[in-house]
């Protein structure tokens, strides 16, 4: 067995190997690469290649969260094909990946794995990694969704003067683009998440959002209120599977729980029943309790939860 640095040649290889470790969550050389592509340039990450007889086995990668950034913390992944897991691949990998990040002086790195992966939890747990915090995973059958409930939520919101519209249907309007990366300021600002937001910047928005191969304008909904952009809700599409994700949903401060957020992600599932596909996916912090509720109410049947390690290295 071999480890060498990532080359741009070695996409397919590890768009076939996430494919085989995670096949419910289908990726592309394509997507890996715009992904890659669409960092900022304070970000530093890397990416190890693992193989064995020049077979490509598993890969490694380090990286830094544009949304909650700091110069010394980090996140990893490492994912080995199933027939060579518990060979040492894994380890092998771990090895390179945290002298890498001795050499950026880190002070914490994070890492996730789903609650039924025993190995990946018994791998974590074994070096030092605590749980720090858990997401539910949840699936949306869209063949049994029954709209009925729900007949009349967005009709009561345009007597609000509230409608909604898809970011194809404001294409000509002035400043969308803007609009739209200061709304998802907004609503990202409150996520729950580990550690304090902290802001990218519009070009990083317009490669991550607006020019990101799962991008489905249709599925991309504003709520406005007259010219104010107040609440978004988003699907994203796969070129490997005929399935859906939710991206984020949420509305300004001052317009919560007027049934906006409930009402953008209904018209969506129409959207996704009517086009024919099969499921929506979606991941929700554990204390985020009014989404999961929203969830709940619309059908949503909780998967595993994904869980996020923590291990603290110490000052940088």
């Amino acid at each position: 067995m071999i480890i060498r640095p990532f080359t741009q040649q070695d996409y397919p290889a590890i768009a076939e190997i996430a494919n085989a470790v995670y096949p419910d969550y289908p990726t592309t050389s394509e997507e890996l690469r715009h992904r890659d592509q669409s960092r900022e340039p304070k970000i530093k990450w890397g990416r190890y290649l693992a193989l064995v007889d020049q077979v490509p086995v598993g890969f490694g990668i380090y990286g830094q969260d544009m949304a909650m950034y700091h110069p010394h913390k980090f996140w990893l992944e490492i994912q080995v094909l199933p027939g060579w897991q518990g060979k040492g691949v894994g380890r092998a990998l771990n090895a390179v990946l945290e002298e890498a990040l001795k050499e950026h002086r880190a002070a914490a790195v994070r890492t996730g794995v789903r609650e039924d992966f025993a190995r990946s939890l018994r791998f974590v747990q074994d070096r030092g990694y605590r749980e720090e915090q858990r997401a539910w995973e949840s699936r949306l059958d869209l063949a049994s969704f029954d709209p009925a409930p729900y007949a009349g939520l967005e009709a009561g919101l345009l007597q609000q003067g509230i409608e909604i519209r898809s970011m194809r249907e404001l294409e000509q309007g002035p400043q969308r683009d803007r609009r739209l990366y200061q709304l998802e300021l907004a609503v990202d600002r409150d996520m729950p998440q580990p550690e304090a937001f902290t802001e990218y910047s519009f070009e990083t928005f317009q490669k991550n959002v607006l020019q990101h191969p799962r991008l489905i304008p249709e599925a991309y909904l504003v709520a406005l209120k007259g010219d104010e952009y107040i609440g978004v809700s988003t699907l994203w599409g796969s070129r490997e599977k005929n399935d859906l994700t939710n991206g984020a949903t949420g509305t300004l401060r001052a317009w919560r729980r007027k049934g906006i957020a409930l009402a953008m992600k209904v018209k969506n599932i129409l959207w996704a029943k009517a086009a024919g596909f099969p499921e929506i996916k979606t991941w929700n912090n554990s204390i985020n309790r009014p989404m999961l509720a929203i969830n709940e109410r619309l059908g949503f049947v909780k998967q595993p939860a994904w869980i996020g390690f923590i291990k603290e290295l110490g000052e940088p």
